[in-house]
C-alpha cells in the first residue's frame, strides 16, 4: 500500500522522479528506525519496516539515502557519537544485505545533537534513539 507525502516531506524524492503532481508516492515504512537503550541491533518490527523500504529503494535505483544516527541525551559525547554511528551503520548494512547498492547509502553520526525532545522521561529518550532516513 502506498502512502502519500507532501513535497515538503519528500522534497528530495520529487527531484528524482518525473512527476507532474504536487505529491510523491512513497512506500509506507520508509520512516525513522528506533532503537532500544544502549543498543544498535535492529528489532524485528524495525527490520520489517526496513525491508519494505529496501523494496522501494530497489524499485528506485536513482535514489540515494543518508542515514543519520542519533542517541538520547544520556551518556558522554564521544560514546554517543560512536553509538549513533553503529546505529546508522547497522541500518546501512541491513539494506546492503537485502541488495541495496552500498554506494547509494551514506551514514553520519550526530550523537545526542539534534534531539527531537529534551524532557528527561522514557518517551523522550525513546524518540531520540533513532536513525533518520533522508532521501536525496
Amino acid at each position: 500500500e502506498l502512502q502519500t507525502h507532501t513535497p515538503a516531506i519528500a522534497a528530495a524524492a520529487t527531484t528524482l522522479t518525473d512527476l507532474n503532481s504536487d505529491t510523491v508516492a512513497v512506500r509506507e515504512g520508509f520512516e525513522n528506525v528506533y532503537f532500544d537503550f544502549d543498543r544498535w541491533a535492529i528489532s524485528k518490527p524495525m527490520q520489517a519496516q526496513l525491508s519494505a523500504s529496501a523494496q522501494w529503494l530497489q524499485a528506485h535505483p536513482e535514489t540515494m539515502v543518508s542515514i543519520e544516527g542519533y542517541c538520547d541525551a544520556r551518556g558522554g559525547r564521544r560514546y554517543n557519537l560512536a553509538l549513533a554511528e553503529k546505529r546508522a551503520s547497522a541500518v546501512k548494512q541491513f539494506w546492503v544485505d537485502l541488495g541495496v547498492a552500498e554506494q547509494r547509502l551514506s551514514t553520519i553520526s550526530y550523537g545526542r545533537e539534534g534531539l527531537t525532545c529534551v524532557t528527561d522521561d522514557v518517551q523522550c529518550h525513546k524518540a531520540n534513539r533513532r536513525a533518520n532516513l533522508v532521501v536525496k
